[in-house]
């Protein structure tokens, strides 16, 4: 059961030696363990994912990809998971492990149809000797179910596990259904973002519920759980790079913004 590349050629480029080149070098490493990071487009979101993978630790062999599902309605307070044990990248498969979470439910369609998932597997592909896991999430409706799907992810990672919680940040305009600032919030928009991943990365989980999770940010509900996760496992946080796509379109009134958070041990 392959994983197939389902953005490979619209989302970032097809050929290997071009997704080499915006890739650049990541070899180094650093001491980064779990990200938030964004799913956009390359054009949008590779330089925040080039960041976390300059910056992670080089003793991870495994990376938990948590993602929204954009496409396919799931429960709420549950996982979804993937029978997959490959994943298709530029750079060839990568091995796709199981979640040991007893309450997960599988559906291989509505990871395969992810760009949650895929826009982060050929970094994991040109580094390689890393496996990937599966894990859908979009909606979490009390701090009890927070905690509970944070223990049960906590249960489920070693110290060689890094958990990358796939989320862009708000999602403003008319064409997203949101203007609480009117118009043009671009400023006022970015400004409640940069609140909220401040918030992610020094674990205030229970405030993040409070404030967050009425808004745009589509992957909300897999951030807190790694914030979660974090705060249980008393490991520190901070902010990374941010954007917004009026920086490269000029359009101020239908924009997204992004934020990366890390943590490390």
């Amino acid at each position: 059961m392959v994983r197939k590349a389902l953005f490979r050629g619209t989302w970032y480029p097809y050929r290997e030696d071009e997704c080499r080149k915006i890739i650049g070098d990541i070899g180094k490493g650093g001491e980064a363990m779990h990200a938030v990071l964004p799913h956009a487009g390359w054009p949008y979101s590779a330089p925040m994912l080039r960041e976390y993978f300059s910056i992670m630790r080089r003793d991870i062999k495994r990376i938990i990809i948590l993602s929204p599902s954009h496409y396919y309605r799931i429960p709420a307070d549950a996982f979804i998971s993937s029978s997959f044990t490959a994943a298709e990248t530029p750079f060839g498969e990568i091995p796709v492990t199981g979640v040991r979470i007893r309450s997960a439910a599988l559906s291989d369609t509505a990871i395969q149809r992810e760009h949650g998932v895929e826009m982060i597997l050929p970094f994991i592909g040109m580094l390689g000797g890393i496996s990937v896991s599966f894990l859908l999430i979009n909606e979490i409706t009390s701090l009890d179910a927070l905690k509970h799907l944070a223990s049960e992810l906590i249960d489920a990672i070693d110290s060689h596990t890094s958990i990358i919680a796939s989320s862009d940040f708000t999602h403003y305009g008319p064409r997203f259904g949101y203007m609480p600032y009117g118009i043009h919030g671009l400023e006022k928009a970015i400004e409640d973002d940069g609140e909220c991943s401040m918030l992610l990365s020094e674990n205030k989980t229970d405030e993040v519920f409070r404030r967050f999770t009425q808004g745009t940010i589509c992957g909300i509900a897999a951030a807190m759980i790694l914030s979660q996760v974090a705060r249980e496992t008393e490991m520190p946080g901070w902010c990374g790079m941010s954007g917004n796509s009026a920086e490269s379109t000029g359009d101020d009134e239908d924009f997204v913004s992004y934020r990366t958070v890390y943590w490390r041990k």
